[in-house]
C-alpha cells in the first residue's frame, strides 16, 4: 500500500522529519532508550518506502548525518540513519561544482582539506569519513547495492559542501568504481545488478568533486589503474541524455588539462570522441591538449569548422613550424590522433583525402627547407609521416558507415 501525500504532505513530512530527530537523539544517548534507536528508525524507514516520495530536503538530512558522525553514533544505528538519506528532495540537492576564482586546485591535498581551526577535523570531513566507511561496508554485503544506504550514502557524499577538498582514499574508489558498474560477474542475475539510481549516484560524487578529485596528482594513478574514465562513460551514456554526456566531456576535458592523462585519452578516443556533438567545445579542447596541437585560435573554433577540418589546417602548418615545433614528441600525439580519426571512421572521405593531402606534403616541405636553417630531417619524424601515410592511404571499406552519431 502507498501512503497518500495529498492535501496534508507538508505535515506528514514534518511529522516525519521530528520522529527521526526525536529517534536521532535517543540514539545519541547512553540510558535505556538506546537500544530502541535502531529498530525505531527501521520502522519509520518502512513507512518513508511507501510514501514513494521524497521527504527530506538534503541540507536537513546531511545536517542530521553530520551530527550522528560528529557524536560517533554506532554504525549500525548510522546506517540506518543513511536510508532515510535516500529519500532526499532531489531539487534541493547542494551539488558542489567549480573552483573559486583564485583558488589552486592543485594544492588540495587529503591532510590539508581535513584541518580547520586548531586541527581538529571539520564536521564536514568527519561525516565524509563516516559515510564512506559505511558505503563501503554496506557494498560489500551480498546483495549490499540494494540496501537504500549505499545510494543514500553516495547522495549524502555529494551534497556535502566543498566535497572537491575531501580527497578519499583508493579504497573509495575501488568503491565508487564498482557502484558504476552494472553487476559484479559475468552471469549475475537481474537481482544482484546495481540500481542505476546507484550508478548515477557514484557518478554525481566524483561530476560535484570533479574540480579536485581529477585534478589530484594524489588521485590519478587509482583513476588510471581503476580504467575510471570508462566507467564515468559507461554511466553517462547509459540515459542518452544530452547534458549527462556533456557532464562526462566536460570532466574529460579536466583531465586533458594534465598530461598525465594525455597517452590516456589519445587511446581511449572511443569514449569521448563520439560524443563530441553534446559538447563541442569540451570535445576540441580535449583535442586540442592531447593532439598537441599549436594553431593558435582552436578555442575560438568549433563552430564554423569540424574538427576534421582543424586537423586539416594543423597538418598544413606542420611544414611551417620552428624547429623547435618539429619533434617527435610533439609530431606524435598529433599523429596518433589523426589515425584514431582514421580507425573510428570520424573521417567522410573527402575529409580523409583532404588531410592525407597535407600529410604528403610535410617530408618535401621540411627536405625543402634547408635555406632556412633547418638541415636535418631525423628519422623519427620520417617513420611518424610514413607510419601514418600507411595508415591514411588504405581506402574506407565500402561496407563501413559512420555512426549515426557522428
Amino acid at each position: 500500500m502507498t501512503v497518500g501525500l495529498t492535501g496534508d504532505s507538508d505535515y506528514l513530512v514534518s511529522t516525519f522529519k521530528s520522529v527521526v530527530e526525536h529517534i536521532h537523539k535517543i540514539a545519541l544517548e547512553n540510558g535505556r532508550r538506546h537500544r530502541y534507536a535502531n529498530p525505531a528508525l527501521e520502522i519509520i524507514h518502512t513507512l518513508a518506502k511507501k510514501a514513494s516520495l521524497p521527504l527530506f530536503d538534503a541540507v536537513w538530512i546531511n545536517d542530521l548525518l553530520m551530527g550522528a558522525a560528529r557524536e560517533k553514533m554506532d554504525d549500525e544505528t548510522f546506517t540506518a540513519l543513511l536510508r532515510f538519506s535516500a529519500h532526499r528532495k532531489e531539487d534541493d540537492a547542494t551539488m558542489d561544482s567549480g573552483i573559486p576564482s583564485g583558488q589552486d586546485c592543485d594544492n588540495v591535498r587529503r591532510d590539508e582539506a581535513k584541518i580547520t581551526g586548531f586541527g581538529d577535523p571539520s564536521p564536514e570531513h568527519t561525516l565524509f569519513d563516516q559515510v564512506l566507511r559505511n558505503v563501503g561496508a554496506c557494498g560489500a554485503q551480498k546483495d549490499g547495492w540494494q540496501d537504500d544506504a549505499v545510494y543514500g550514502g553516495l547522495v549524502a557524499i555529494r551534497d556535502i559542501p566543498g566535497l572537491r577538498y575531501y580527497l578519499p582514499e583508493a579504497e573509495f574508489l575501488v568503491t565508487l568504481s564498482k557502484a558504476m558498474e552494472k553487476a559484479e560477474a559475468e552471469g549475475e542475475n537481474k537481482k544482484g545488478c546495481k540500481p542505476f539510481r546507484v550508478r548515477k549516484a557514484a557518478y554525481d560524487v566524483m561530476l560535484a568533486a570533479r574540480d579536485g578529485w581529477l585534478r589530484s596528482p594524489v588521485l590519478r594513478k587509482t583513476l588510471v589503474c581503476l580504467d575510471f574514465p570508462r566507467k564515468l562513460h559507461s554511466t553517462a551514456t547509459e540515459t542518452f541524455r544530452s547534458d549527462h554526456q556533456s557532464s562526462f566531456l566536460g570532466m574529460m576535458e579536466i583531465l586533458s588539462e594534465d598530461r598525465y592523462w594525455h597517452s590516456y585519452l589519445r587511446r581511449e578516443m572511443e569514449i569521448w570522441l563520439p560524443l563530441h556533438r553534446e559538447g563541442p567545445v569540451h570535445a576540441l579542447h580535449i583535442l586540442t591538449n592531447v593532439g598537441e596541437l599549436l594553431l593558435p585560435g582552436h578555442s575560438n573554433f568549433g563552430v564554423d569548422k569540424s574538427l576534421e577540418e582543424i586537423l586539416e589546417d594543423e597538418w598544413a602548418a606542420v611544414p611551417g613550424r620552428p624547429s623547435t615545433e618539429l619533434t617527435t614528441g610533439l609530431l606524435e600525439p598529433l599523429a596518433e590522433v589523426t589515425r584514431q580519426f582514421k580507425d573510428l571512421l570520424f573521417f567522410t572521405e573527402s575529409g580523409q583525402k583532404a588531410v592525407l593531402g597535407m600529410v604528403e606534403r610535410v617530408i618535401p616541405s621540411l627536405e625543402s627547407r634547408h635555406g632556412d636553417g633547418y638541415d636535418f630531417l631525423g628519422d623519427g619524424v620520417r617513420r611518424i609521416i610514413d607510419s601514418l601515410l600507411e595508415t591514411l592511404r588504405e581506402p574506407m571499406p565500402l561496407s563501413s558507415r559512420r555512426p549515426t552519431y557522428w
